[in-house]
């Protein structure tokens, strides 16, 4: 069924967003950090730099304690004279030492406004020691939390023992209850199956935020740009370098949210209900995950990833939360490459080029082909990351990386690649920039801009106000450990295809038609193993051949190329890869017309299961009954020859109707036929 679009509501609630008006951060002319204190009055910083704030209200003789940290809790002591007219606040300790002077201490905890006594202006000594959160009161926030949870979660199932998050969800909106994810819970086995993690208390945004900015609470608040991400409380920083790489364009964000249906009244009356969707690509095939907007809080804030610019603004906690949920656990995206995040968030190719990486740095030749070939990709528009190294790499001590402001563990997006005369340069994006600063040989105010006005002029207005920074091509391969291109398919037509091996013979191939020259890309997705008792074992080897028709009058048809680990240069040759996801990027013609495209696997005959997989084709434009390009499903003889490696073959395909997913845009729909349309 085809859906229509909608776009008279506004899906995410921007058209009405106010923002944080400054007085609501500010109280008493201090601007504050965070959400700033419950009360007004006369302020003084307990420390240099802020974090603790005295305050004192002479209308009402109060005297508090403001924390505006996240992250401590702050023991504080006051000591007054024994004749100190004045009287301590509830639940503020108060001790008469032995010469006669009092003592009150009293523990603030992240964003608390803590009242410490009531009396007038008074004399006293202060002592303040700002301290990690205790065991003892994380565990008892979690105690706090879990109450709310389970009374929402008993709610749910009053109404419904399912465990569907689909059918839960429409219970909810039906009831007008919240929604609470039957299938993700907010509980500690979310975070880490293996419970090894600490505990955290889990909370909506409702709950963790105070009442007053709970008008503002929503997905996108401030324009999506890669310093929106700020990471968490969890080694996940190749996902969050996907997500900022994905952010240079806030649509390809927020297509992600929108829903299947593509209504947003959907959207807003299920945001309503406390549920979000997340449109991934899981084993090859798109899945709207649906979320409840629960996280895991540590201080009064996301314990994970957050937006870096507005705690009102979720987008970023609920895109890592989805992307936790598809890979069964918080803890199961701990480590990770940056270019499966994107593959997983957009579909879209993927290839690491870390062998082409290497061998530059030992070829100054080689090292000048691998940057023509990424300049060709980048004019192309494709996305180029490069790594710097993780941890346990031993190349990450160097110095150089903390004096030039370059973070090792994190995969940074190039924005351009600019050859100027004989200079190969690139520009490179930093979303953590507000922490560093590039201090390299094309640094902002280096003395080579001036001596090369030709290449200032190639970059105007370069002062890293967007957060990017200049690389020559040798300090790239210096600073650098690895490289990998997602091959960017925006707004292409999109159609993935369920179907299983038995044996060696595929139970779907591909016959194609064109009558001018069309570029297609071919996927071929395993079953995702991550998260999965089976996540250590090597996948099955798979490949996938392209063949034409050769002989007309014996429907035979030839090998023409098989994919690689590199998608841009297939070869005659048989290589099985042991991946997820496989590709073949291949223009056809009508010359060559008609072709076969056959998903393969390495195959013994002690291998009995049959091994599930998808197909998909990603094509420029949709496929239309009259189009330049026409595809059907068929499915070759069990004993073909092209299973068994043979280069020539005969054409036994006998049409398949099959169901099949189609996404053009954001919406994906379901559509059974024997051709792809």
């Amino acid at each position: 069924m085809k859906h229509h679009i909608t776009n008279s509501l506004d899906a995410f609630r921007e058209e009405n967003i106010e923002p944080l008006h400054p007085e609501e951060r500010k109280v008493s002319g201090v601007t504050w950090k965070n959400w700033g204190p419950d009360m007004s009055g006369e302020v003084s910083p307990c420390f240099k730099g802020g974090f603790l704030f005295r305050i004192f209200s002479p209308q009402k003789r109060l005297w508090a304690l403001y924390n505006d940290t996240y992250v401590y809790e702050m023991h504080s002591t006051f000591t007054l004279a024994a004749d100190a007219q004045f009287e301590p606040a509830p639940g503020v300790e108060k001790v008469t030492l032995e010469d006669g002077q009092i003592q009150l201490t009293v523990v603030v905890y992240p964003m608390e406004t803590k009242v410490v006594m009531e009396g007038d202006r008074l004399k006293f000594r202060s002592v303040y020691d700002g301290r990690a959160l205790s065991a003892e009161y994380l565990e008892s926030k979690a105690r706090e939390a879990e109450k709310n949870v389970v009374a929402c979660t008993n709610l749910v199932r009053e109404l419904t023992s399912s465990m569907s998050d689909e059918e839960v969800l429409q219970r909810c909106i039906k009831e007008d209850l919240m929604f609470v994810d039957p299938s993700f819970p907010p509980s500690h086995g979310s975070i880490d199956p293996s419970k090894k993690m600490t505990r955290s208390p889990w909370q909506r945004p409702s709950d963790y935020l105070p009442k007053r900015f709970h008008k503002h609470i929503r997905l996108f608040r401030s324009p999506i740009t890669p310093d929106s991400t700020q990471r968490g409380d969890l080694g996940d920083s190749w996902v969050i370098s996907g997500i900022a790489a994905i952010a240079e364009n806030e649509k390809h964000i927020k297509d992600l949210f929108r829903h299947p249906s593509q209504q947003a009244v959907n959207t807003l009356t299920e945001e309503k209900h406390g549920a979000h969707r997340i449109m991934m690509n899981t084993s090859g095939l798109w899945r709207s995950v649906i979320i409840d907007d629960y996280l895991p809080i540590l201080g009064n804030q996301p314990r994970f990833a957050r937006s870096s610019k507005d705690y009102c603004e979720t987008w970023v906690s609920m895109l890592e939360k989805a992307y936790a949920k598809r890979n069964r656990g918080y803890s199961k995206i701990i480590s990770g490459d940056p270019l499966f995040a994107i593959r997983d968030f957009t579909g879209f190719p993927t290839c690491r080029l870390d062998a082409k990486f290497r061998e530059g740095m030992e070829s100054p030749e080689l090292g000048n082909q691998f940057y023509e070939r990424l300049l060709a990709d980048y004019e192309n528009g494709h996305m180029i990351l490069f790594s710097t190294p993780g941890n346990s790499d031993a190349r990450s001590k160097s110095p150089r990386y903390t004096e030039n402001g370059v973070f090792i563990g994190y995969a940074y997006s190039v924005i351009e690649v600019a050859k100027v005369g004989d200079v190969k340069l690139l520009r490179l994006r930093n979303p953590w920039a507000s922490s560093s600063v590039w201090k390299g040989r094309w640094a902002p105010g280096s003395e080579l801009w001036a001596r090369n006005p030709e290449i200032a002029a190639a970059f105007p207005g370069y002062d890293t106000v967007d957060h990017s920074f200049i690389m020559d091509w040798e300090e790239t391969l210096n600073f650098f450990v690895g490289c990998g291109v997602v091959f960017n398919h925006f707004n292409y037509a999109d159609y993935r295809i369920s179907s299983q091996f038995t044996g060696a013979a595929a139970g779907v191939c591909l016959k194609v038609t064109v009558t001018e020259p069309t570029t297609l890309t071919i996927i071929l997705s395993h079953e995702d193993r991550r998260g999965t008792p089976k996540e250590k074992e090597d996948y099955i080897p798979i490949m996938l051949s392209l063949a034409s028709r050769s002989n007309e009058e014996k429907n035979e048809y030839t090998l023409v190329t098989n994919s690689t680990a590199d998608i841009e240069h297939p070869s005659s040759g048989f290589t099985f890869l042991q991946g997820r996801d496989i590709y073949l990027m291949h223009t056809f013609t009508p010359e060559k017309s008609p072709y076969m495209i056959i998903p393969r696997r390495l195959y013994n005959e002690s291998q009995t299961e049959e091994v599930p997989f998808v197909l998909g084709v990603l094509a420029q434009l949709p496929f239309t009954p009259y189009g330049q390009a026409q595809v059907h499903l068929c499915k070759p003889g069990e004993k073909n020859k092209v299973f068994s490696n043979y280069l020539t073959f005969i054409d036994d395909a006998e049409d398949v109707t099959l169901t099949f997913q189609v996404k053009n845009k954001a919406a994906v729909n379901e559509v059974t036929s024997n051709k792809l349309n």
